[in-house]
């Protein structure tokens, strides 16, 4: 198991740290310290559900506009992606990530052939938190705005996206509408299931 002062950590902040879920999730845990002891807990739960341990005493960060993610690896091989957020139950930003997962758990239960990530359980503690499978790769964002570039908000960039993206794309689309996703099990989300309306 993983231990807040055995751990070697580091992290990636996406853009200004102001910007980020960082400063909401410190001001709701109280400090740094805390926020490495509540990663180091989701960690731990992740590597008790496979009964592993983990097989590095490394935790890396991503912080992102909304959540930070980590990625725990186990015994097998196999890894995992851990997506935590501020504890905001009430709120749109809460509602959104339970239909999400909703959503998701539907896709991968009535139609498996669409490649959708793997959701592998969600809970809270003081943060609430995901597991998904891991997917290696770069995103389009990193690949085209490398971290080095700094954007004035009024420049912009054409890049060309792919073919094969285009049209993996529209299988994905095509493949998500003709889901036989049972009618009593599926809902139309409408903008007044987000503000509470």
């Amino acid at each position: 198991m993983l231990s807040v002062d055995n751990t070697i950590w580091t992290g990636t902040v996406a853009s200004k740290q102001e910007d980020t879920a960082l400063p909401g999730i410190i001001s709701d845990l109280g400090g740094i310290r805390e926020l490495k002891a509540e990663v180091v807990f989701i960690l731990n739960k992740a590597l008790s559900s496979r009964n592993s341990t983990s097989t590095r005493n490394a935790v890396h960060l991503e912080v992102g506009r909304y959540a930070i993610v980590s990625k725990v690896c186990f015994d097998d091989g196999l890894c995992w992606a851990v997506k935590m957020y501020e504890n905001r139950p009430d709120s749109i930003f809460g509602r959104a990530i339970d239909f999400g997962t909703s959503a998701a758990d539907l896709l991968q239960r009535y139609c498996p052939r669409i490649p959708i990530n793997t959701a592998r359980g969600c809970g809270v503690h003081k943060l609430r938190y995901c597991f998904t499978d891991w997917v290696q790769g770069e995103t389009l964002f990193d690949k085209y705005f490398p971290i080095t570039t700094e954007w004035s908000p009024m420049e912009k960039s054409t890049i060309t996206i792919p073919q094969k993206t285009v049209s993996s794309l529209a299988e994905f689309v095509y493949n998500l509408t003709t889901c036989p996703i049972p009618a009593k099990e599926s809902k139309t989300l409408l903008s007044s299931d987000l503000i509470g309306g």
